[in-house]
């Protein structure tokens, strides 16, 4: 058993329903839902969650100053606390919020875990950090990107103590060294760790996204998809051979300071 860690940003509460409902019918070996948010979720969209979740806040999840990151700091806070929450159990999966199940996934075969891994990409402010952080440049051909990441936590334990950090003192030199040409992407920089360290933990499979593409905005609390329009994406998915199928909306958080 595992338990499903889903950050959620208000510009994304209305897709929780959504996303959290079908987590609650494809996926069936996790125990708990925990939904992290800055604020709390509008009762409307509450009441349409059938699936029993507990939500909990990011500022006590991991109580630091998210505006200590000179470059987009609403994203790199939410990264660092799906690597370093302690509220979960120590497998934990998580799911970003605008990602939607489209049908029966498995995490874990014959007892060992699988790994997904999305579209194909290379961001190399990614592997600069990293490389800066704990010595570990990229070390897969392909990308561990997923929007959603099977996490162990004794190996995010083990990277810390390997590389001299605790959580606070990693968390102040991603701070110092982060800015638009360095900053990290945590699939990457777990998912690496365990190809260079245990490269047979996991069971490495493609991810079948289904990218309906994305909407920018700078307000975090406007919402950019309609209800009508996410059923409408759901009901022209659900017959398409993807695993999930993607409607983001892309915070402009402004140029780095």
């Amino acid at each position: 058993m595992f338990d499903i860690f889903l950050p959620c940003a208000p510009k994304d509460f209305n897709k929780l329903p959504f996303c959290v409902n079908a987590i609650g019918k494809y996926i069936k070996e996790f125990d708990k839902i925990y939904i992290c948010v800055p604020k709390d979720i509008p009762a409307d969209i509450k009441n349409k969650i059938k699936v029993k979740y507990k939500l909990v806040y990011d500022s006590e999840v991991l109580p630091i100053d998210r505006n200590d990151w000179k470059f987009r700091p609403n994203w790199l806070f939410q990264q660092h606390v799906k690597l370093f929450q302690e509220i979960t159990q120590d497998w934990y999966l998580t799911i970003d919020s605008d990602i939607i199940v489209n049908r029966e996934m498995k995490f874990f075969e014959k007892n060992k875990p699988i790994y997904y891994m999305g579209q194909d990409q290379f961001f190399c402010p990614y592997f600069i950090f990293q490389t800066l952080m704990i010595g570990l440049p990229k070390v897969n051909d392909h990308t561990y990107v997923a929007d959603m990441n099977l996490i162990y936590r004794p190996i995010i334990n083990e990277i810390l103590e390997r590389n001299g950090y605790n959580r606070m003192s990693f968390i102040k030199k991603s701070q110092e060294i982060t800015d638009k040409w360095c900053c990290m992407g945590e699939p990457e920089l777990y998912g690496s760790y365990v190809k260079k360290y245990y490269p047979n933990m996991y069971i490495e499979r493609k991810l079948k996204q289904y990218p309906y593409g994305g909407r920018p905005q700078k307000n975090i609390n406007e919402l950019k998809w309609n209800e009508n329009e996410i059923k409408e994406m759901m009901e022209k998915t659900k017959n398409i051979d993807v695993d999930v199928l993607s409607i983001h909306s892309w915070l402009d958080e402004g140029d780095q300071k």
